[in-house]
Formats: C-alpha cells, sequence, structure tokens
C-alpha cells in the first residue's frame, strides 16, 4: 500500500521525534502531540492537516523548524519527479493549499513566533502536571529552560520555607523571652512587697519594744515610791 504525502509527513516526524516506525506510531504520535481525539492522525492523513497544525507542535514543545525541513523535502522532492506517491484527490488538494501556505511563510520568513493557542481560562492541576510532563519528556529548548526554572524556583521555595521556619523560631523565643520578663518583673513587686511588709514589722517591733521599756521604767519608780 502507497502512503500519501501527508502520512509520509507525519510518519517522518514521528521518527524524527523519537518514535519508533512501527504499526502503533499513529497512537504514539497522538499521545506526543496530547491529541485526545480518536484517530486524529488518521483523519489528518485522509482529510488533510489542520491549518493550527504549527500550534499544536508549539503545544508539545517540539521544533516547528523539523516540520519545516519536513514540508519541504516532500515539496523538492516532488518538483523533482523523484516522488511516484499516489495522493488522494481530496487529500491532495487540501494538503497543496497547506503546504503552499506553509512554503510561501517560511520562505519569507513570515512564520510568527508567537502561536496563539486555545488553551482553558482556569486549567486545572492535573492539566499543569501533564504540560510539565510533556515539555520535560521533550529534546527541545523549552525543556531545557524549564528545568532549569524548575530547579530555580524550587531552590527558592525552599530558602522561603528555612526563611518562614526561622521566623517563626524567633516569634516563639520573643514570646518566650516575654513571658520571663514578666516573670521577673512579678518577681521583683513580689519582693518590693515582702520588704515593704518586713520594714513595717520591724517599726511595729522597734515600737512595741521602746512602749514595754517605758513601762518598765514607770513601775521601777513606783516601786522606789
Amino acid at each position: 500500500m502507497i502512503e500519501n504525502i501527508n502520512e509520509k509527513c507525519l510518519r517522518t516526524l514521528a521518527k524524527k521525534i523519537g518514535i519508533n516506525d512501527s504499526h502503533g506510531w499513529k497512537s504514539a504520535l497522538q499521545k506526543r502531540l496530547m491529541q485526545k481525539k480518536p484517530s486524529i492522525i488518521s483523519t489528518w492523513i485522509k482529510r488533510g492537516m489542520p491549518k493550527e497544525f504549527e500550534n499544536i507542535l508549539a503545544m508539545a514543545s517540539i521544533d516547528i523548524k523539523i516540520w519545516h525541513e519536513i514540508i519541504e523535502n516532500v515539496n523538492n522532492v516532488g518538483k523533482t519527479g523523484q516522488d511516484e506517491m499516489l495522493v488522494d484527490k481530496e487529500a491532495g488538494e487540501k494538503y497543496k493549499e497547506n503546504l503552499s501556505e506553509a512554503i510561501s511563510n517560511h520562505s519569507t520568513k513570515k512564520i510568527q513566533s508567537t502561536y496563539h493557542i486555545n488553551t482553558p481560562a482556569q486549567p486545572s492541576f492535573n492539566d499543569y502536571i501533564d504540560h510539565t510532563y510533556a515539555i520535560l519528556q521533550s529534546s527541545s529548548v523549552f525543556s531545557t529552560a524549564l528545568k532549569s526554572n524548575i530547579e530555580a524556583f524550587y531552590f527558592g521555595l525552599k530558602i522561603n520555607q528555612d526563611l518562614d521556619a526561622a521566623h517563626n523560631l524567633l516569634r516563639q523565643h520573643a514570646k518566650l523571652f516575654q513571658a520571663q520578663n514578666q516573670t521577673i518583673d512579678n518577681l521583683k513587686s513580689k519582693i518590693d512587697n515582702l520588704e515593704k511588709e518586713n520594714k513595717n514589722l520591724k517599726n511595729n517591733n522597734d515600737n512595741q519594744e521602746a512602749r514595754i521599756k517605758a513601762i518598765e521604767e514607770r513601775l521601777l519608780a513606783i516601786k522606789s515610791a
């Protein structure tokens, strides 16, 4: 069975990003491109490549230059007459339009570096995990950049956590020190009160001794009389 141009391009893309040229290469490529629709690769082969295919590549962290090289090679082979592939008429027309547009944009350097991808307004936690996994598994510059960012962010997070722990410990020590100072102040106040009471008692004792002495002197005076 002779494959059409779309299938050849997709199969070549699969090989270049590390997918084995086996019976299940379509399913493997579908997962690598993060496409959830069943048999989407077969649909593209039959009906033509979607206009947002470059966006799909960017979302999957696949270097778009790889795809440009593939379609340029196919276009050059077609011009020299070295390619004898049979192309379905409907698929061929759609592919021809997409191919011409892609070649034109690439040759005149009109390929935009920013892609407007329809992503959920509020991705879920699992979405972030899936996207991160896909980027880290790729062999692109995005993977290298993300790894560096993750290491830097994790290091910064650990520092913040250590600082928070240190601040909490300082606050606990400050509260303990404040409580100890309060206890010392209370003890000083009690000591001052005890000293005052002791002084009052001593004054009372002195007064009592003076009174006793006065009484004794009066008694002696009376006996002498």
